[in-house]
């Protein structure tokens, strides 16, 4: 009788540390992590980046774009195109979307691809006689998003924080003498080059 007593106090014993344990356990609360900026897929983009595009023949009077992004899936994405950096211009083809991904990448969740398509238009903006230069920001929400043309306030072209966004630029080159780039100071004789002997 007493070593029956003494199994069933041993199995309350241990039946009460296993409760104790459980309950001591929190419960695995699943973190969702913040989105991440979206990216622009540079070796992708169309036309080419890493060269300047050339004069457009007469009788085309568009040019068309197509941007690769690497964007959380559960986002809205949104972009601004802009003509030679002027904030006080954006291009109708600004706008957002929501829609599915193209792809999503594997391995990766909550990583997918969407392309970006828009054209430019020649218009008193865009003279394709004359060099531009061309930019798109994408973001899932920018640092102003509406335009107030009554209080001067213009389209900012700076995403909003966090968690930020990504850039693509194009040069628009149709004559050999775009200077429109050259954003170097103007060069003063009076003051020496750091590293010069006085």
């Amino acid at each position: 009788m007493k070593a029956r007593a003494r199994f069933v106090l041993a199995l309350a014993v241990v039946s009460a540390a296993g409760v104790a344990c459980v309950l001591a356990d929190p419960p695995n609360i699943e973190q969702i992590p913040p989105p991440q900026q979206p990216f622009i897929i540079t070796g992708s983009v169309s036309p080419p980046l890493d060269q300047p595009i050339g004069a457009l023949p007469s009788s085309v009077q568009s040019l068309s774009f197509a941007v690769p992004v690497e964007t959380d899936p559960d986002e809205t994405l949104q972009w601004r195109v802009f003509i030679d950096d002027d904030t006080s211009y954006v291009i109708s083809a600004s706008g957002s979307e929501d829609g599915g991904v193209m792809a999503t990448a594997p391995g990766e969740a909550g990583v997918g691809y969407r392309v970006i398509q828009f054209s430019l238009q020649a218009s008193v903006a865009i003279d394709f006689s004359a060099c531009h230069r061309f930019k798109v920001v994408v973001a899932y929400a920018f640092a102003n998003q509406l335009s107030c043309a009554a209080c001067g306030s213009a389209p900012s072209d700076q995403p909003a924080y966090p968690p930020g966004g990504d850039t693509a630029t194009w040069f628009y080159e149709p004559i050999s003498d775009c200077n429109i780039y050259d954003a170097a100071p103007p060069y003063d004789a009076d003051v020496p080059d750091v590293g010069d002997d006085e």
